[in-house]
């Protein structure tokens, strides 16, 4: 049946026996490729980022980002947020440590 409201947070999809032809899916997007001979695949330093090269009469390259690209950051990503929580949680260990040594010498002295 149809996804519920749970299965639609989760974007879950129905199953459907043929997959659906999506254009945007594809890596030449509308553009053909004359006369296919081959094409070369090489991953990049990005785990969701793959490029390729098909070429035959015609050439073409791309990049492909078959799940997105879930390993980068976004443009609005605030670096200086991340830099004051990361310093926040090593003055607040560091400074916590610091009392936990006290309280021990404290309680073996009592």
């Amino acid at each position: 049946g149809k996804p519920n409201a749970d299965e639609k947070e989760e974007m879950l999809q129905q199953y459907s026996a043929a997959l659906p032809f999506v254009p945007q899916k594809f890596a030449t997007y509308s553009h053909v490729v004359s006369d296919l001979e081959d094409v070369v695949v090489s991953p990049t330093f990005l785990e969701s980022t793959s490029l390729f090269f098909a070429y035959g009469t015609d050439l073409f390259f791309g990049r492909l980002t078959p799940s997105n690209t879930f390993d980068r950051l976004g443009e609005n990503f605030s670096h200086v947020f991340l830099l004051f929580t990361v310093l926040g949680l090593v003055g607040g260990t560091s400074l916590l440590g610091h009392v936990l040594k006290g309280r021990e010498l404290a309680a073996k002295w009592a």
